[in-house]
């Protein structure tokens, strides 16, 4: 996979989640792919924007700040819901620890709501039969252990990114503890690709192995 998606692609996930209540707390489903083209706070400003570091730092600190403050923490039912354009797989990590725990492929269809598929993934028990992770970052009684509580000690879903090239969907987390934006085995930061068409700033995701 490519540490670097095409701006245009990245950008309508990344503002599918911005311009909403703290912790993703929208009650309308929301389309992946159309969401680009409706009002952002901040497409005022991107009109006016001239190719500068300072305008792209701007863009950059923006799109992380939404992305952080709306991320839906994992433990809680999210209201907020995101609806797929196409058929993918969801990738989901098993735990931090990712290169020993490969992650479960989980696959979904066009229309499915990938907040529910995630929460539900997640708040499941393990089975008898599973073997658990090294680490529980909620829970040392071993009762009853639920999937999310291997993913760090406040796992919250900042964002979904669709890959065409591999046809898989990789969930972003943000831990609030931890200060950690993370993918399965990679951690991701935002970026920003001056697009010559619009003559603007968009935001993009970079991903690094962990």
């Amino acid at each position: 996979m490519d540490s670097q998606f095409k701006a245009s692609y990245t950008y309508r996930i990344i503002i599918s989640l911005s311009g909403r209540q703290p912790n993703g707390c929208s009650e309308e489903p929301e389309d992946l792919m159309t969401s680009s083209l409706r009002p952002h706070s901040y497409n005022a400003k991107r009109a006016l924007q001239r190719n500068s570091d300072a305008d792209k730092e701007a863009v950059i600190t923006f799109e992380l700040g939404q992305l952080r403050l709306q991320a839906c923490p994992l433990e809680r039912y999210p209201l907020k819901q995101t609806i797929t354009p196409g058929s993918s797989t969801l990738i989901c990590p098993q735990s931090l620890e990712a290169k020993a725990f490969p992650a479960q492929k989980i696959p979904f269809r066009e229309g499915q709501h990938l907040f529910s598929l995630t929460y539900y993934h997640y708040s499941k028990a393990f089975s008898p039969s599973e073997e658990l992770p090294s680490k529980n970052y909620v829970s040392t009684d071993g009762i009853a252990p639920r999937r999310y509580e291997y993913l760090g000690p406040q796992p919250c879903i900042a964002g979904f990114l669709m890959d065409p090239s591999d046809g898989v969907t990789q969930i972003l987390w943000w831990d609030s503890f931890l200060h950690m934006a993370w993918s399965n085995n990679e951690t991701w930061a935002v970026d920003a690709q001056f697009d010559e068409t619009v003559q603007s700033w968009l935001p993009i995701i970079q991903k690094d192995m962990k």
